[in-house]
């Protein structure tokens, strides 16, 4: 009798465990969460284009001297500012010197012969064709001056307008060549040049004219304004991308050649997406992420699976998975599961 008591006292003992654990279950699942809930949209989506460049002068040029020589002078140094017709660089000119001279004193012997040959030929003197040789040879000699007097002028290097100079190539003392590059020149003018690479994939979303954002290290938190001004036709080939050349327009701000950019082009077409708040999205892995919509009653939810096309300024752009209108939880999401009940709070 005594082990008859107590096997009854063992079953009612876990009897009421059981349905003390089985109240605290259903507790558990009576637990309603209060979420908010919005629409997805379909939106026209112009998606920038994200690269980098350097900046550099609209227009830049090599200086070079005319003929070649013994480099005497070279009177500037890499990110100096000049003015128009300052002098740069100099040749060595005693050599051309001497040859300005040369041509100078043949051409006013071949003046004085042609002059005499002329008042000879008119007193019948002299044969025509003296006079005639006379003549050909004040050409020549005129000709030979006009070049030695060219070659003078371009033994030396003056800016050809306001700007700065961005390499020196050359060092005085040295011998160079005719038409050798011995500085690199870049006018200072409102605008500036950036190149920069973009995938073959972005370049066909890209037109000329499309708007940009450029951003610089040195100005943190300021954007420039930026327009695409030339779109490349074959791909470089080292890397494998097309050059796209942008113009950035007027600014205050002072600006050096070699800023590095960071640039957002924003092309002039878009494409529609079907977009939601990211605080929609959980479990993301890369392209798929899953949703939670609410059930037909609006008491419970459905998990889906959606394909990521991208994301940006806090929403998603979804692929596929999901249709326009379609209402998703937003706020409280990361806290559901397929089993929760819900309260939408819009």
């Amino acid at each position: 009798m005594k082990y008859f008591f107590l096997f009854a006292a063992f079953i009612l003992t876990m009897l009421m465990i059981y349905c003390s654990h089985k109240s605290e279950e259903q507790e558990v699942q009576t637990i309603i969460i209060p979420v908010k809930s919005e629409l997805s949209r379909l939106e026209l989506i112009r998606r920038p284009v994200i690269t980098s460049g350097i900046l550099a002068p609209v227009s830049q040029m090599k200086l070079s001297f005319k003929t070649g020589g013994i480099i005497d002078k070279i009177y500037v140094d890499e990110g100096m500012q000049v003015k128009k017709g300052q002098l740069l660089a100099q040749l060595d000119m005693r050599e051309i010197q001497a040859q300005f001279n040369q041509a100078k004193s043949a051409y006013e012997k071949a003046k004085r012969d042609y002059q005499r040959a002329e008042k000879l030929f008119k007193d019948s003197v002299a044969t025509k064709e003296q006079f005639q040789n006379a003549q050909t040879g004040l050409d020549m000699s005129k000709a030979g001056f006009e070049v030695a007097e060219f070659n003078y002028r371009y033994s030396s290097i003056k800016a050809p307008a306001d700007g700065s100079i961005l390499y020196r190539l050359a060092e005085e003392k040295e011998l160079i060549g005719s038409g050798h590059a011995v500085l690199v020149f870049g006018t200072t003018g409102q605008e500036w040049l950036i190149r920069a690479g973009v995938t073959e994939k972005d370049l066909l979303r890209l037109n000329i004219g499309d708007s940009a954002t450029v951003a610089f290290d040195a100005y943190p938190g300021k954007e420039f304004c930026a327009r695409v001004n030339e779109i490349a036709e074959a791909a470089h080939s080292l890397n494998g991308t097309f050059e796209v050349e942008l113009i950035i327009s007027k600014t205050e701000l002072p600006l050096k050649t070699g800023f590095i950019a960071k640039i957002k082009i924003f092309p002039s077409g878009g494409k529609r997406f079907i977009t939601i708040p990211i605080e929609a999205v959980v479990d993301a892995d890369e392209s798929s992420a899953y949703i939670y919509k609410p059930s037909a009653g609006k008491d419970s939810v459905k998990k889906m699976q959606i394909s990521i096309a991208f994301v940006y300024n806090n929403k998603v752009a979804v692929e596929k998975g999901l249709k326009e209108n379609m209402e998703v939880i937003t706020r409280g999401s990361s806290y559901l599961n397929e089993n929760s009940r819900i309260d939408i709070q819009n």
